[in-house]
């Protein structure tokens, strides 16, 4: 019987908190602890430090007009070595796995290898996040000299998109064996029933648009392309829903409904989530730019066909035909309306994507997937 491993999660965030990375920290810790081993938490941490940083970026920002990353510095990345080599030392564990942790490992000088897990790289950070626009000089050098550093000093390396591990590669020149690729999974306790996911009454359309920035998330697309669908006379009716935000438009269709906020840890809000998420047969996010979009992840769960685009890593996460389509960047409302016609209109197309997405869910975007190739990843490496 082989024996259970020991693994310490380092992190400067609360792993154990829902509200973290969108819960992503607590679903990853949760299938590590059931597929891989005894789970070691090491955060959260926050030392005074980090709230001086806080306050030199408002200064810099204030003074220079320019962007300061407080989190990306060498003395933190000190004092995180000092904390987490502690924690070696105490629980002597098999092997380290850094949740989206770079500045957290990246000065670490330990016996034990590091899994360094991440669904980007500081390369492609820089000006595709509000943060990470309009950097100061030194917060660029020293972002991409700690990123290094965290890449170097890990056994393993592991994203949720090709893109990412490709920037790892040909940006960070780290060798293709030491990089690997598994997709994150759906943040949510309760996952349908197939059943349930099959039972879906197709006589009207329901789209829905999930995401809290408008124009990232293509949220205008969305919107001009509802419009057009309008204009088309389809035998079925179709109504779109908005959760995340409320659309910056002059006047909202009765066949719109918007909801602003749900906060998935609160039962109520969980519920109406879940409601939501069965009755709707199409999700719609073209975004502008993103990584792996754990909503992806989720409506595959719930038999949802994703439209999107093929930009940053959401290739990875929706395979064209089997949970989804993707449309280049430059495609506007006619477009993506032509796409969800064709969807719509075809017999049995949209009741076909629904099994097939489902069926993409459970051999590629689960937890339970994830963690089994960590578990693999754990045992060989220690």
């Amino acid at each position: 019987m082989q024996l259970k491993k020991k693994i310490l999660y380092v992190t400067s965030r609360d792993p154990k908190d829902k509200r973290t990375w969108s819960g992503t920290m607590y679903y990853m810790a949760k299938s590590l602890e059931k597929h891989a081993g005894e789970v070691i938490y090491g955060g959260p941490y926050n030392p005074f430090f980090f709230f001086i940083q806080k306050f030199i970026k408002r200064i810099t920002l204030w003074t220079t007009g320019k962007n300061y990353l407080s989190s990306y510095s060498t003395v933190l990345s000190y004092l995180y070595k000092w904390h987490f080599e502690k924690l070696v030392k105490k629980h002597a564990p098999d092997v380290i796995f850094a949740g989206s942790a770079s500045v957290e490992v990246s000065r670490l000088n330990v016996g034990c290898p590091i899994i360094n897990l991440n669904d980007i790289t500081f390369e492609l950070l820089i000006d595709r996040y509000n943060h990470f626009t309009n950097l100061t000089t030194r917060s660029l050098k020293r972002g991409e000299s700690i990123e290094q550093l965290s890449f170097n000093n890990s056994k393993a390396l592991i994203f949720s998109s090709q893109w990412a591990a490709d920037s790892a590669h040909k940006h960070y020149k780290i060798p293709k064996e030491n990089i690997h690729i598994i997709s994150f999974g759906a943040n949510t306790d309760r996952i349908p029933l197939r059943d349930e996911v099959f039972n879906k009454k197709y006589n009207k359309i329901n789209i829905l648009f999930l995401g809290v920035e408008w124009i990232r998330k293509g949220g205008n697309i969305v919107y001009d392309t509802f419009v057009e669908l309008q204009k088309r006379n389809l035998e079925k009716e179709i109504h779109l829903t908005f959760l995340g935000l409320t659309p910056p438009v002059e006047s909202i269709a009765s066949n719109i409904t918007i909801i602003p906020f749900l906060n998935k840890n609160k039962t109520e809000d969980f519920n109406a989530f879940y409601d939501l998420m069965l009755q709707s047969h199409i999700l719609f996010v073209p975004s502008r730019f993103d990584c792996t979009p754990i909503a992806f992840c989720e409506a595959s769960a719930f038999g949802l066909p994703i439209i999107s685009t093929n930009v940053g890593g959401i290739s990875s996460v929706v395979k064209d035909g089997s949970n989804g389509f993707l449309l280049p960047v430059e495609a506007g409302a006619k477009e993506y309306a032509d796409l969800i016609s064709n969807i719509i209109s075809k017999e049995n197309m949209l009741q076909n994507l629904t099994l097939s997405t489902r069926d993409y869910y459970e051999s590629n975007l689960s937890w339970d997937q994830w963690g089994e190739k960590l578990s693999e990843l754990v045992n060989k490496l220690s």
